[in-house]
C-alpha cells in the first residue's frame, strides 16, 4: 500500500500511529523512487528539451528519495525511544505472533465494519503512478526563455543593454568608436580585468552580481545533476591564492592603492638606502612619480621637486606628513579608512552596496554559506564573482557559449523565413549530432534480413532492384570471360562494357595481344590467340616487300624482281 501525506506533499509517508508502519512505508517509497530513477535514465533523450527534462526528473526523484531516507533514518535512530517502546509493547504478552494475530483480527473487524474502504484499494496503483508522475514534473521555477532554447544558448541581451549604460565599458561621448553590438559584447563581457578598480561603482557591482547569478542559475537549470561548487573548487583555491598574493588582474593589493594612475599597482620605494634628494633624482621622473603615488602624495612638478617631496617623507608616518603634499584623493581615502575603523567599517558597507543588502539572492547565499561570499570583505566578494564568471564561460558553460557565438553568426546570414523555420525546429532539435535521431531507424533497416528470393542484384541503396528493371536490362543472362580470370558478368550491357575496362585490358596485355575492336566478344584465350595469328598473317601479306616488290629489267627486256635479278647477276647469267 502506497501512503501519501495528508498535506499533499509527495515523498512522505502518512503519519500513521505505528512507527513500524511508517518505516515500512518509507522503505517501500525508497524502492519505488529508485525504480523511477532507473526508468528515467533508461530512456535515451533525442532532443535538447528531453535531455533537460530528464535530468530535472531524476533530480526531483533523488530529492524526494533523500527526504524519505532522512525520515526513515530518524525512526531507526529512535532519539526519543518511541520505536523501542512500540516494539516492546508488541511483545508485552510474551509472544510476538500473538500480538500480530491480535492486531490482524482487529484490522479484519475494522474492514468488515467499513466495507467501502476495500473499493479504494483498486485506486492504489493509480496513486503510485500519479505520485511518480508528480515527482517527474519539473519544478515551477525551471523556465527557459525563447532565446535559450532549453539551455542550448545563453540569453545575455538584457546584460548587453546594461553594458552599454556603464561608462567603464562604453562612453557614448567617444565618437572614435561606435557602440558595440551583441556579438562584440559576447567577446568581452567576461574580461573584467580591463576595468580599473576605481571605476567599479555601484552600477557595475550590481551588473556583475546579476550576471554571476544568471550564469549560475543557467547552469543549475541545464545541468541539475551536477554540483557547480564541486566543479569550481579548484578555481576557488586558485582565486584565494592569487588574492592573498595580491596579483589578481584588475584589482589593487588593497583598497588604499586604488588611487594609482593606471590599472597597475604603484610600487613603493625604500628610502632607507637614500641619503639625499640628489640620489633620488637619478631614478628618473617616472619612478619618482610611481613612488609618490604609492605613498599617496602629489606627483606633479619637476624632477628636483619630486625628489625633495619624496625624500621629505623619509622616516615619517602618514599622520606626520604635511597635508599640503598629500594627494586630495589619497587624503580622503585615508580619512575614510580611519573613519571606517572607528565607526565599525562604514567603508566596507559602502563597498558592499549592491552585493548583500540590496540583493536578497546573495543575502540568502551568504546565509547558506556560499563560497563566493566573503563576509566583511566586499572587494574580495566582487573580485571572486568576476573570476567565477570567467571560469564559467571558459569551463562549465563553454559549450553553450560557443553555440551562442555560432548561432549569432548564422543569424546574420539568414533570411526572415529561415530564422522562423529555425526557431520552430530549435525546440525539438536533435540532441548532440542531428543525424542521431535517424541512426536507430537506419540501423534497424540495415540489420534486417533482405528478402530477395529471385537473387536480384542490389541497387545503390543496398536493396534489390525491381524485377521489371532486371528483365529490361537482360540481367538474367550471364557471361563468363576466360581472359578476365573466369569473371562472370550479368547482362549484355555490363558484358559489352567490360571489354573497355581495366580487368580485360590487363588480361589481353598478359597474352601479348593488343586490346582492339577486333577482339570484341572474344572471351576464350585460344580464340583470341588464333585470331591474333590470323590478323598478323593478313597484315604481313598486305605489307609491301622490297625484295619482291621492286622490279629490274635486263638487256633483253626481261622484268625481274630485285632478289632474282641480284642472284642472276652474281652467277653471271644475265
Amino acid at each position: 500500500q502506497l501512503l501519501t501525506s495528508t498535506s499533499g506533499r509527495p515523498g512522505q509517508p502518512i503519519m500513521s500511529g505505528s512507527l513500524l508502519e511508517q518505516l515500512r512505508s518509507s522503505v517501500e517509497l525508497l524502492e519505488r523512487y529508485e525504480g523511477g530513477i532507473v526508468s528515467a535514465l533508461d530512456a535515451k533523450p533525442r532532443t535538447v528539451k528531453q535531455r533537460v527534462w530528464q535530468q530535472h526528473n531524476v533530480r526531483n526523484l533523488a530529492d524526494a528519495m533523500r527526504e524519505t531516507a532522512t525520515a526513515a533514518l530518524a525512526i531507526y535512530q529512535d532519539g526519543d525511544g518511541a520505536f523501542l517502546a512500540e516494539k516492546q509493547s508488541m511483545e508485552a504478552d510474551g509472544s510476538m505472533m500473538g500480538a500480530f494475530y491480535s492486531k490482524l483480527k482487529a484490522t479484519q473487524e475494522y474492514h468488515a465494519k467499513f466495507p467501502q474502504l476495500n473499493a479504494e484499494a483498486a485506486q492504489l496503483a493509480q496513486k503510485e503512478a500519479a505520485l511518480l508522475a508528480l515527482l517527474a514534473e519539473p519544478k515551477e521555477g525551471v523556465r527557459f526563455t525563447g532565446e535559450e532554447v532549453y539551455g542550448k544558448y545563453l540569453d545575455l541581451t538584457s546584460f548587453h543593454a546594461r553594458f552599454l549604460n556603464l561608462r567603464c565599458f562604453y562612453d557614448p561621448n567617444d565618437t572614435s568608436r561606435g557602440a558595440p553590438d551583441y556579438g562584440d559584447y559576447l567577446d568581452v563581457f567576461w574580461k573584467f580585468d580591463q576595468v580599473d578598480e576605481k571605476d567599479k561603482k555601484a552600477e557595475y557591482r550590481s551588473y556583475v552580481r546579476d550576471l554571476h547569478q544568471y550564469l549560475c542559475d543557467f547552469f543549475d537549470r541545464t545541468q541539475p545533476l551536477v554540483d557547480l561548487e564541486s566543479l569550481l573548487a579548484q578555481a576557488m583555491e586558485d582565486f584565494n591564492a592569487m588574492w592573498e598574493r595580491g596579483n589578481m588582474p584588475g584589482w589593487y593589493r588593497d583598497e588604499n592603492d586604488a588611487h594609482g594612475a593606471n590599472g597597475t599597482q604603484p610600487r613603493e620605494l625604500d628610502l632607507s638606502s637614500y641619503h639625499s634628494a640628489g640620489e633620488l633624482m637619478a631614478l628618473g621622473m617616472d619612478r619618482l612619480k610611481e613612488a609618490l603615488q604609492a605613498k599617496g602624495l602629489k606627483c606633479g612638478g619637476t624632477l628636483p621637486q619630486r625628489a625633495e617631496r619624496l625624500f621629505s617623507t623619509k622616516g615619517k608616518s602618514w599622520e606626520e606628513i604635511p597635508a599640503k603634499i598629500k594627494a586630495k584623493r589619497a587624503n580622503g581615502a585615508r580619512g575614510a579608512l580611519l573613519a571606517g575603523q572607528t565607526n565599525g567599517g562604514s567603508k566596507d558597507r559602502e563597498m558592499g552596496h549592491g552585493l548583500t543588502s540590496s540583493s536578497s539572492a546573495d543575502g540568502k547565499a551568504a546565509e547558506a554559506g556560499a563560497p563566493y561570499i566573503f563576509s566583511g570583505d566586499m572587494r574580495k566578494t566582487l573580485a571572486c564573482m568576476e573570476y567565477r564568471i570567467k571560469i564559467l564561460v571558459r569551463g562549465p558553460l563553454a559549450d553553450p557559449f560557443e553555440n551562442t557565438l555560432r548561432h549569432l553568426e548564422r543569424k546574420l546570414t539568414q533570411t526572415v523565413e529561415e530564422k522562423e523555420a529555425e526557431m520552430l525546429n530549435e525546440e525539438d532539435g536533435f540532441y548532440g549530432n542531428e543525424n542521431d535521431a535517424l541512426d536507430e531507424n537506419e540501423d534497424d533497416e540495415m540489420d534486417a534480413a533482405i528478402y530477395n528470393p529471385k537473387n536480384l542484384p542490389l541497387g545503390w541503396d543496398g536493396k534489390p532492384i525491381p524485377y521489371w528493371l532486371y528483365k529490361l536490362h537482360g540481367l538474367g543472362q550471364t557471361f563468363t570471360c576466360e581472359i578476365c580470370g573466369n569473371f562472370t558478368y550479368q547482362g549484355r550491357r555490363q558484358f559489352d562494357r567490360h571489354f573497355r575496362e581495366q580487368r580485360h585490358a590487363y588480361g589481353m596485355k598478359c597474352l601479348g595481344i593488343p586490346n582492339t575492336k577486333h577482339f570484341h566478344d572474344i572471351t576464350r584465350i585460344a580464340d583470341a590467340q588464333a585470331l591474333h595469328r590470323k590478323l598478323q598473317a593478313a597484315v604481313s601479306a598486305e605489307t609491301w616487300n622490297q625484295d619482291k616488290g621492286e622490279e629490274y629489267e635486263d638487256s633483253q627486256g626481261n622484268v625481274l624482281n630485285k632478289k632474282t635479278y641480284t642472284d642472276l647477276a652474281r652467277m653471271g647469267m644475265l
